[in-house]
């Protein structure tokens, strides 16, 4: 990386003007030095007084030359950070775009985790002065927070800087860096065909010298004076699994399976159970609506908390956790079941194995049994395959319990039916037959 970044340099127009500044400021120091007359000589010389004004008119352009040469300095110091800007953006493409999208890690996150790569990569470049901050620019405190943890785990000896300085600096970089790719980022995920990722940074460097700016960069639409807009193409490989949709099927996590992290103390084992409700209550579920009426009977029984699925409760604490949703769907195209749930405005989302253990982790879940009383959660998809108790039990690692028929809770008892249609009369109820996946004991 290193040798691309120094033929760059080499390559780059401002490294050739650089040299020219150069250049000039050493043929005028030296013609400047070729007479040294004396204070007393100069004042009542008259070829004193000549010299002295051939130096008061060089002197404005011998000035200007070294606030090109300073300005050109930090231009092309700044361009390393770009180009390594451009590389961590590339390098982060290839790294989030196997990731499986899901409603909790939608495209447009991984997209911003790309941008995210960039700008702090050329934080350390970055402009903390007061005078560059953007006019109606957001920010982002948590990310402000975490870099200044990062900064300060980081840096324990030597000077170390106050936290407004460095969170400065990242703000300016998240306002000031775009990334583009070619063809666009949106285009590569799922089964793309594309081998390499094409990523370009542009950077906008603010320049500290108002005379300098004007000749070389151009007034910024966002108030804060000159810049000039530094640019770094890299191409790399794209490293796709060779899956149908070019994804490794499940949601990046830094933590274990178990949801454990090794970096903190274990906590105390989980003993509670709970039942998580997402069918249809209320009005809105019309023959549907005493699902939620029936999870509180189930949970009764159970001595379980209840709670909506849609709330996002924390189950930290929960060994057992019990979800009973309205039912399944199945995606032909990709021959594999998915869970619906159920919110209280009556609306459904969909889940595939890989969302719903994303979203389990989201609320902490690190339990040892997973029960899925819905229908047909263990039912094997038409062209084979694992069943959806099956995929959940490999993701999270835990035992997940499954029905392979249509289920029924008891509106009044809270006991779990096998449950079918009848021909002539009522439907029928027979004792459920769970299936059950995963570790045992």
């Amino acid at each position: 990386m290193w040798t691309q970044t120094i033929q760059n340099l080499l390559y780059n127009p401002m490294f050739a003007l650089w040299l020219i500044c150069l250049t000039i400021l050493l043929v005028l120091g030296r013609q400047l030095s070729y007479r040294r007359p004396k204070i007393r000589r100069l004042v009542t010389s008259e070829n004193g007084a000549a010299y002295s004004l051939s130096l008061a008119l060089i002197t404005p352009l011998y000035t200007l030359m070294i606030c090109f040469l300073i300005e050109l300095t930090l231009m092309l110091n700044v361009q390393i950070g770009v180009d390594y800007a451009a590389y961590a953006a590339a390098r982060s493409a290839i790294v989030w775009l196997p990731a499986e999208v899901t409603p909790l890690n939608t495209q447009q996150q991984l997209v911003d985790m790309v941008h995210l790569a960039a700008a702090q990569a050329i934080t350390p470049y970055a402009s903390s002065l007061d005078k560059h901050r953007r006019s109606g620019s957001t920010t982002d405190a948590a990310g402000d927070e975490a870099y200044l943890a990062g900064y300060n785990d980081l840096v324990t000896t030597g000077t170390h800087q106050v936290a407004s300085y460095v969170q400065q600096k990242r703000q300016y970089a998240m306002a000031a860096t775009k990334v583009e790719f070619d063809p666009p980022l949106a285009a590569l995920f799922g089964s793309s065909e594309a081998e390499i990722v094409k990523a370009t940074v542009r950077y906008e460097m603010p320049f500290n010298i108002p005379g300098v700016g004007m000749i070389l960069g151009k007034k910024s639409a966002s108030g804060i004076g000159y810049v000039r807009e530094l640019t770094s193409t890299v191409t790399l490989q794209l490293e796709r699994p060779k899956t149908k949709n070019g994804t490794l099927g499940f949601e990046y996590d830094s933590r274990p399976v178990n949801g454990e992290s090794p970096d903190r103390p274990k906590q105390p084992a989980q003993t509670g159970v709970a039942v998580l409700a997402g069918g249809y209550e209320g009005i809105v579920g019309g023959i549907f609506k005493n699902e939620w009426d029936a999870a509180q009977q189930l949970a009764k029984r159970m001595g379980a908390k209840i709670a909506r699925l849609s709330d996002r409760p924390d189950c930290s604490h929960i060994d057992e956790l019990v979800i009973n949703a309205h039912g399944m769907y199945l995606d032909e195209s990709k021959n594999q079941y998915g869970i619906r749930i159920t919110g209280k405005d009556g609306k459904d989302t969909h889940f595939t194995a890989a969302e719903l253990a994303s979203l389990l982790r989201e609320m902490n879940f690190s339990g040892r049994r997973l029960q899925l009383v819905i229908c047909h959660s263990a039912t094997t998809p038409p062209a084979g395959g694992p069943s959806f108790a099956e995929a959940l039990s490999v993701i999270l690692n835990v035992r997940v319990v499954g029905y392979p028929h249509l289920t029924e809770v008891d509106i009044n008892t809270g006991i779990v039916w096998r449950y079918e249609e009848g021909f002539f009369g009522p439907p029928h109820r027979y004792p459920a037959e769970p299936i059950e996946f995963g570790v045992q004991d």
